[in-house]
């Protein structure tokens, strides 16, 4: 909803509200929804505040459409609007889109709130995470280090390690949202686009942060057809399978987005970290993988 000045001025400055919402008005007669000649016989007429083309319109419909100013969409219905704040037993008309537009403007608010508090809590698993890897190799595949990396530098806000050239230019990439772009970790083509803030992610900064980094986890893929990403993405899952912190904190959140949305779709790393204690500690690396790669 588009923030616009308060008309009745009695908070001053900005205030939130919903200037598209029309106050449909009926004309009662009897008992009855009717057209009537006659707009004394109208109850509640004596309350009118519109124009006095709406009256012409009541007049000649037997309904008119007036344009009221409210916080929310619901506000009529708390108070039955300003115009009628003098006689609150006049009923309501209430349609099944208001119903539902209402129902979508609090879980909306919901859905924020419980947002703004995962910020913390996403960086907290990205942090323990990074601890849980151990040191970043000098040598070797680094892609489960830079991955968590990025994801902290954007919950974070702060620029990549100077020994991380891969993750500053895909944080570079992630923040000019440039459209379709190949990934300096991951080398397919990704949708940058993705990455910009829209809704109410763009409220604050801590939204936005969020949801970029969000989106990273979601559309930063571990491909089947890929070894290296396959055993990336094994390692991930033995390093959140021994790592207490990050599995409270991804739990916690699973729990409320099961709650407020559905069951995920697809494997979680928790469910990959459960099958990989069912295969042999023994097991070669080798013989692990393939395993993790046919079950995946």
């Amino acid at each position: 909803m588009p923030d616009v000045m308060d008309r009745d001025g009695r908070d001053g400055g900005m205030r939130r509200t919903c200037p598209a919402i029309g106050i449909v008005l009926l004309a009662m007669a009897g008992g009855y929804s009717a057209v009537v000649d006659d707009l004394k016989q109208v109850s509640g007429m004596d309350l009118y505040r519109g124009p006095e083309s709406g009256k012409e319109l009541l007049r000649e419909n037997g309904f008119c459409v007036v344009p009221q100013y409210y916080h929310q969409i619901f506000g009529p219905y708390l108070k039955q609007g300003d115009m009628f704040d003098q006689k609150p037993d006049l009923p309501p008309f209430v349609t099944a889109d208001c119903v539902f537009r209402t129902f979508h403007s609090v879980f909306e608010e919901e859905l924020q709130q419980v947002e703004s508090y995962a910020h913390g809590k996403m960086t907290a698993c990205a942090a323990a995470m990074l601890i849980a890897l151990g040191p970043r190799p000098t040598e070797g595949d680094t892609l489960v280090w830079d991955y968590f990396q990025v994801a902290r530098c954007l919950l974070e806000d702060v620029p990549a390690p100077a020994d991380t050239p891969g993750v500053a230019r895909e944080l570079e990439t992630i923040v000019a949202e440039a459209g379709i772009s190949v990934s300096p970790l991951f080398g397919y083509e990704m949708d940058y686009s993705q990455f910009k803030p829209r809704g109410f992610y763009t409220k604050t900064k801590e939204l936005g942060d969020y949801f970029r980094a969000m989106t990273w986890f979601g559309c930063a893929a571990f491909r089947i057809k890929s070894e290296r990403e396959t055993a990336a993405a094994m390692r991930i899952a033995e390093t959140f399978a021994a790592c207490e912190d990050a599995r409270a904190v991804w739990n916690s959140l699973d729990t409320l987005y099961r709650q407020l949305l559905s069951h995920c779709d697809d494997l979680t790393v928790a469910e990959y970290a459960d099958f990989l204690k069912e295969l042999p500690k023994e097991s070669a690396g080798s013989e692990r993988l393939s395993a993790f790669t046919e079950r995946a």
